[in-house]
């Protein structure tokens, strides 16, 4: 019974909802977890302290000179307060930025927590 009220009292936002989008030639190919892509992902309440992780597939092309950064991905989450669902929603906005690079070696490189979290999904 105390976890189910703590569980209620630690909700910082209801209705949330991350919307991820390609801009500069990038292009979301899946939202994992996700059948809408367009729709983003609904992600239901948002808990203090409660860590999220949303993998995305997207691909990029661009004729850019090598180190050129260019942002790639935007994402919005959107979410209401949780005594007040009826008013306009908390936005949070952002953007990914990548750098392209002609060195192929640098793409053989792979972050060990990402492999491990492609390791998950396949």
């Amino acid at each position: 019974m105390t976890n189910a009220l703590q569980s209620v009292f630690d909700v910082c936002g209801t209705q949330a909802q991350l919307i991820v989008r390609g801009i500069n030639n990038g292009i979301v190919t899946k939202i994992w977890g996700y059948t809408n892509t367009a729709q983003g992902a609904n992600l239901g309440d948002l808990h203090v302290d409660n860590l999220r992780v949303i993998l995305c597939d997207f691909t990029v092309s661009a004729s850019v000179p090598d180190g050129t950064e260019i942002d790639v991905l935007e994402y919005e989450l959107r979410y209401n307060h949780p005594n007040d669902i009826q008013s306009e929603p908390f936005i949070v906005t952002g953007k990914l930025p990548i750098i392209f690079v002609g060195d192929e070696s640098l793409t053989k490189k792979i972050d060990p927590k990402v492999q491990t979290l492609h390791a998950v999904q396949v």
